[in-house]
């Protein structure tokens, strides 16, 4: 049987801290996902963009010293298994807060890594995402910061 991988979405309207999630149908194991913040003018940026739980991927953004309310759409890259044959592992790594939090997400021996996701768990003005990518077969590593502002914050790498 071929692999079926479909792409599900879901977008906001305009607003100042734009959150949405995603949710893939039954049948469907999500795989991965991503973000797309419509900033315009001073801007708006990530601040999330993970698997909330087996099937939903949530994303976030917010403006920053400036108003600036801006839509966000998220993404759901979703593997169709009916049968229950495959089995997915979210694998996830919080850090410590700090004004330029890192922290990396290993995978367990296994599993392949399909992708990966970063959460901000900020407060106050805000520590904005500023990197998500694998680092190596089957880790994912996140960063962050506070800008212009001091706003020490936790980071959560998938």
């Amino acid at each position: 049987m071929a692999l079926q991988i479909e792409t599900f979405t879901a977008t906001t309207g305009v607003t100042a801290h734009p959150s949405v999630e995603v949710t893939v149908p039954a049948g469907y194991k999500l795989l991965g996902g991503g973000a797309f913040d419509h900033w315009t003018g001073a801007g708006s940026l990530l601040t999330a963009s993970y698997p909330k739980n087996d099937n939903t991927w949530f994303v976030a953004g917010k403006d920053h010293e400036i108003s600036a309310p801006a839509a966000i759409t998220a993404y759901a890259i979703a593997l169709h298994d009916p049968n229950d044959e495959y089995e997915v592992k979210i694998a996830m790594q919080p850090s410590d807060p700090a004004p330029h939090p890192t922290v990396t997400a290993t995978l367990p021996p296994g599993f392949v890594m399909t992708g990966g996701g970063a959460f901000v768990d900020w407060h106050g003005a805000g520590n904005l995402l500023t990197a998500s990518f694998p680092s190596s077969d089957t880790s994912w590593e996140v960063r962050s910061k506070d800008h212009d502002i001091s706003d020490p914050a936790k980071i959560t790498a998938y």
